[in-house]
């Protein structure tokens, strides 16, 4: 009997572990993990009331929810001067939260680089004051007064309205946002020549 005894025992034992095993897995599930999501809830449930309570508050945490506008952008546009198709590009770079450069490029008739500020609107258009340009020659000088420009925001795009003076006329070129190398070692060469004077 002796035998059986020790047998029931460690078979009660082994029980006894699994059963508390089990139950302590189940309070960490239930409870202490459960907690942890509670307070990342509570933390949500903060910015819903400041929602309510300040709409300030409420647009600098959707403004950091929105993926970013900075970056470089470019567009391409053929355009009819004097009865000849010329293929015109304008990049763009938005440096930081304040700062950007333009590029417009008709090739054989102007290529104009600008560097200055910009302000993004409620309605995501970009107004920029340009203070700086580099001419066809290389040459940068300031510009006084500043060249105020402003691009419409569509879908995450900017449109730049680009005024022909020898036809009086005006054409549109979308701006969209850019990984290409070719455009980046452009915008950093003009960025560099910039800076430097």
């Amino acid at each position: 009997m002796g035998k059986n005894n020790k047998g029931l025992i460690i078979l009660v034992v082994i029980l006894i572990i699994m059963v508390l095993s089990l139950g302590g897995y189940i309070v960490y599930d239930k409870f202490i993990d459960n907690n942890k999501n509670n307070v990342v809830d509570k933390t949500n449930d903060k910015v819903d009331n400041s929602e309510v309570d300040n709409e300030d508050d409420n647009k600098i945490v959707q403004d950091t929810k929105e993926e970013s506008i900075l970056g470089d952008y470019v567009g391409t546009k053929l355009i009819n001067i004097d009865g000849t198709n010329i293929t015109t590009e304008v990049s763009m770079r938005l440096i930081d939260e304040n700062n950007a450069m333009l590029k417009v490029s008709i090739p054989e008739v102007d290529v104009s680089t600008y560097l200055g500020t910009y302000t993004k609107t409620e309605d995501g258009t970009l107004n920029f004051s340009f203070n700086k340009i580099i001419w066809n020659s290389g040459e940068v000088t300031a510009l006084t007064p500043v060249k105020n420009i402003s691009l419409k925001e569509n879908n995450k795009e900017y449109t730049y309205e680009l005024k022909n003076s020898l036809t009086s006329s005006s054409d549109t070129v979308l701006l969209s946002k850019t990984t290409s190398s070719e455009v980046k070692k452009d915008l950093d060469n003009a960025y560099q020549t910039l800076n430097n004077n």
